[in-house]
């Protein structure tokens, strides 16, 4: 029995949902097993799949483990920038699956965000990176506004030439026009080989945010993060020509100064108030003898 729910309010939902590398899709449902499968052109090649968040309403939310990443979800390059840290910290899969015959399947999945990262691996001197995928189950079909819970992607990669020595760049980017004062005055990068640390840097104005790593050896996989994301700033990954781009965000708003309300017009500490029990006292004076005065008068 197939699982599709028709959803009218398409526009909404859309927000809601993440295929954030712009994968293919194909209908098939299961009432049972929710369940997603890729494809991806070389055989035996383990993926790991991780349970990293769930949909709020209309925001994407790290849970458990992964809570502690300040990475910005909503970025193409989300997938990418939170599968580094994955890497870097060991962190678990809930699933592996290891590609045959051009494809490979995860089962048993939830209503959840779920993370699939994949080997790198050589063959014959030309290197295949298996791209960072972020995706949420279910997914929604853009064309019939129906929700799919079995999900098949096409698979994304690099293929390159190995070259005889290779060089890895980092630059780090601020994205905190207003608070700039926010700024630590260095943060640190870290290079991991296969996953695992390398090499640590200090970046500031000194270096103008640079650092350039040289003559590494290409069979092993190089990744740049940010060791400590600064407080009240997110994280985002990017490559660009060729160089590591490490992007703070600052995360949180300004808040106006509230303009102070005039006090009313009290006497201030210290007003001399005994001239007012006298002009009191001279006001009943004066009412007693005009009272005097018109008795006698009378």
């Amino acid at each position: 029995m197939r699982r599709i729910i028709k959803v009218k309010y398409l526009t909404a939902l859309a927000a809601a949902f993440l295929l954030i590398l712009g994968l293919g899709i194909s209908v098939f449902a299961d009432e049972t097993a929710p369940s997603f499968s890729y494809n991806y052109p070389v055989d035996g090649v383990t993926f790991r799949l991780y349970e990293v968040g769930e949909v709020v309403g209309d925001a994407f939310v790290l849970t458990g483990d992964y809570a502690a990443y300040n990475v910005n979800l909503k970025e193409k390059t989300a997938g990418e920038t939170l599968a580094a840290y994955v890497e870097r910290d060991n962190l678990q899969p809930i699933q592996t699956a290891v590609s045959a015959d051009g494809s490979l399947k995860f089962e048993n999945l939830s209503n959840k965000i779920y993370l699939m990262t994949g080997d790198t691996v050589v063959v014959d001197r030309v290197r295949w990176i298996p791209s960072a995928v972020l995706f949420s189950v279910p997914q929604i079909d853009e064309e019939t506004g129906e929700l799919i819970w079995d999900i098949t992607a096409g698979g994304k990669y690099t293929r390159e030439e190995l070259p005889e020595l290779i060089e890895v760049s980092v630059e780090k980017i601020w994205n905190d026009k207003g608070f700039e004062n926010k700024r630590p005055v260095s943060v640190k990068a870290q290079l991991l080989k296969d996953g695992e640390v390398y090499d640590t840097v200090e970046l500031s104005k000194t270096n103008n945010w640079k650092h350039t790593w040289k003559n590494l050896e290409p069979e092993y996989t190089w990744k740049v993060i940010e060791e400590k994301v600064p407080d009240d700033y997110r994280v985002d990954i990017e490559k660009e020509n060729g160089v590591t781009i490490l992007k703070n965000t600052y995360k949180k708003t300004s808040t106006p100064t509230p303009t102070p309300t005039p006090p009313p017009n009290i006497p201030y500490t210290g007003q001399l108030w005994w001239p007012v029990g006298i002009l009191i006292v001279v006001g009943i004076g004066l009412i007693l003898i005009g009272l005097i005065r018109r008795k006698r008068s009378e």
